[in-house]
Order: C-alpha cells, then structure tokens, then sequence
C-alpha cells in the first residue's frame, strides 16, 4: 500500500506540476512522453526480473494498454489546444485534474482492497488462475495501462494541434 501511494502522489505531483493550467508546448513535451514512456515500459518489462505466463499475462498487459488509450483520449477531449503569436499551448483545468485524481484513486483503492479485504483479494486471486494471469500480469497490466495513457493523450494533443487553421501572418506597418 505503501508504494502505491508513493506512486499515486509522485504522479499527482507531476500533473499538478506539468500538465495543470495553460503551457506552451514545445519539442521538449512533445518528445518527453515517447522517452520516458518507451524508457520505463522497457525498463519493466524486459528485465529479467519477470516471468511471464503466456497468454494470460500478454492479455492482461494488452487490456491494460487498451483501458489506458481510453483514458488517455478521454484526458485529450477536456484539454483545449490553441495557438497565440505563432505558439502551441495547451490549457487543463478542473476536469482533467478530475479524471487524473479519479484514475489515482481506483489504483490506490484497489491496491487497498486487495491488501486488507480477505474477499476481495481471494476473488482476485481465482480470477488471475482462472485466466491464467500471474503477479508480472497485474503489473504489466497496470504499467501498460499507465504508458499507453501518456502515449495516446500526446498523440491527441497533436492531433488537435495539427487540426488547427495556422495563424495568419502579421504583417507589420
């Protein structure tokens, strides 16, 4: 529980710090997400700490990913993309950070359940052997879930970037 707090409130910080109110967005948070994204996925998932169950566990990770597109493209859907001066900047406010907070607290509530309700964390357990998911599943689940979130609100911040009507050019007297 202790890490998933940890967890939860280091990601709640970068928001708050990162992605709250308006920014201009340049190359540097352009390219960041794919980095640190691509870096962290490969870090967790290609060292040879794991032990994969096939398929259960490639299933769990690809659920993962899908949960974290929809989440991802739904962070995309509240966050406004406007140019000023010939600039990209991107405003999130109240609903984003809501969405961020709400997606925080089901992972941290979920940790909890399964750590301190004897039912819950029994109905977990049958679920992962009836489908063959082992404890690398769960994390793959909630990592890909997580990197595909980071991925797919990017890739919406520019595609709506790339749908905007250029600035005109202003010419001056």
């Amino acid at each position: 529980m202790k890490d998933a707090l940890q967890f939860g409130g280091l990601f709640l910080g970068i928001v708050l710090f990162t992605q709250i109110g308006t920014r201009r967005h340049n190359l540097f948070w352009t390219v960041m997400p794919f980095v640190t994204s691509g870096s962290i996925g490969a870090f967790v998932i290609l060292t040879g700490q794991h032990h994969y169950q096939l398929p259960g566990d490639v299933w769990s990770g690809v659920v993962g990913g899908l949960i974290g597109v929809a989440i991802g493209l739904t962070l995309t859907t509240v966050m406004r993309v406007f140019r000023r001066d010939g600039r990209l900047y991107v405003r999130s406010a109240w609903a984003y950070l809501a969405i961020w907070f709400g997606v925080l607290a089901a992972r941290t509530v979920f940790v909890w359940l399964l750590e301190n309700v004897p039912s819950f964390a029994t109905s977990v357990g049958k679920f992962m052997l009836r489908n063959g998911i082992g404890p690398d599943g769960a994390t793959l689940f909630f990592v890909l879930m997580a990197l595909a979130m980071s991925v797919s609100r990017e890739l919406g911040v520019l595609y709506k970037a790339h749908r905007l009507s250029p600035e005109p050019e202003r010419v001056s007297a």
